[in-house]
């Protein structure tokens, strides 16, 4: 999960009736994941270029999918990939 949010507590003075809420902010980090189904005449290549913009991230879809391919040169129509970290338009 992603998300920013607040944690609210309250805290009475020992000098005034004035009640302080302390505000504490954490910060979740989560990988984001994309599932892409294969096409014919996809590579990793191709597949990295659309996704990332750049064909030289493809080992991290490689990688990510490892499992999943029997012949790690050969994929195939249909097959659907996890796509890592890919950046929502």
């Amino acid at each position: 999960m992603t998300s920013d949010f607040l944690k609210c507590s309250r805290g009475r003075s020992e000098d005034t009736n004035v009640s302080p809420i302390y505000l504490q902010t954490l910060k979740v980090t989560a990988v984001l994941t994309f599932a892409y189904t294969v096409r014919s005449g996809d590579t990793m290549w191709k597949i990295a270029e659309k996704m990332y913009g750049s064909g030289g991230k493809h080992m991290k879809i490689f990688e990510s999918n490892a499992p999943l391919l029997e012949i790690p040169d050969k994929i195939l129509p249909g097959q659907e990939f996890v796509i890592p970290d890919h950046e929502a338009e």
